[in-house]
């Protein structure tokens, strides 16, 4: 039983958790989770996402506020 509490869970992070961070200045920044592995990656995009890198196994999209800015993070 040891061994299974050192598996880390397969999805940490949900469509639209809110998550912060804290930048080089000391400042929190607050962001939200906008895909995760939950959601299929081979679903078919919109136009709009076209031109977004794709998104790698284990990472997360996410959008920073108030910003608006799109990270990839694993």
């Amino acid at each position: 039983m040891a061994a299974a509490a050192n598996v880390a869970p397969e999805n940490q992070y949900f469509y639209e958790d809110v998550v912060y961070r804290v930048d080089k200045r000391g400042n929190v920044v607050f962001g939200i989770v906008m895909e995760n592995d939950d959601q299929d990656m081979s679903e078919e995009s919109s136009d709009s996402e076209e031109s977004l890198p794709k998104r790698k196994k284990g990472e997360i999209r996410m959008i920073w506020h108030p910003s608006g800015v799109e990270e990839l993070v694993n």
